[in-house]
């Protein structure tokens, strides 16, 4: 169930689920076990050349509203394309400039996490290039999220904070944050502090 203190924008949403496409195409990134490696590479990352430059880039602001409308459409998508899906978003609670959703693993592993809404004007680390629309910006979301969630995201590999009984993982610039202090480091040391590919946000 959707749970926001924003009318605005909880009138827009809606119940649903959010079903991600298989890892299958991901396979042989995967079989590193390094999330470094996965996130730098140049399959679906685009020219490392570009994404080195860490250079701020911006764009029009796109209202959280569209967002909620986004994740109906992007959900429905992806669902109705995987016959099983590996895990699921859920529970979303939506506040002005934040959204708090439960990401949930058929394994049965699950954590919640926090995200920066475009009008937080915040550094959103999961954007690597400027979303055309709101859509966009949802897909680019759940390319960051597959790619947690393979490399051990909801396993004992990244650090977990309790808040009211409930466990997050947390957001870190070169994705959610490692409980191993040495990959910690050295992952926050590549990816500098302003993410992978920059201060991709709204102005």
């Amino acid at each position: 169930m959707i749970v926001s203190d924003d009318n605005a924008v909880a009138g827009k949403a809606a119940e649903f689920k959010i079903a991600r496409l298989t890892g299958d195409q991901f396979a042989s990134l995967l079989e590193s076990g390094d999330a470094s490696t996965f996130r730098q590479h140049e399959l679906w990352r685009g020219s490392r050349q570009a994404s080195s430059r860490k250079t701020c880039q911006h764009w029009a602001v796109i209202e959280d509203s569209e967002i909620v409308e986004a994740f109906a459409v992007v959900g429905s998508a992806r669902s109705g394309s995987v016959p099983e899906s590996d895990y699921e978003l859920r529970d979303f609670r939506w506040t002005t400039g934040e959204v708090d959703v439960e990401v949930a693993q058929r394994s049965g592993l699950s954590a919640r996490l926090k995200l920066g809404l475009p009008s937080a004007q915040v550094t959103q680390p999961w954007l690597y290039a400027i979303p055309r629309d709101a859509v966009d910006w949802v897909h680019q979301l759940f390319v960051w999220i597959d790619e947690e969630v393979f490399t051990d995201g909801l396993g004992a590999s990244r650090t977990r904070d309790s808040t009211s009984g409930e466990s997050y993982v947390l957001v870190e610039p070169y994705g959610w944050q490692h409980s191993k202090q040495e990959s910690h480091n050295r992952l926050g040391l590549l990816a500098g502090p302003l993410g992978w590919h920059g201060d991709v946000r709204p102005e």
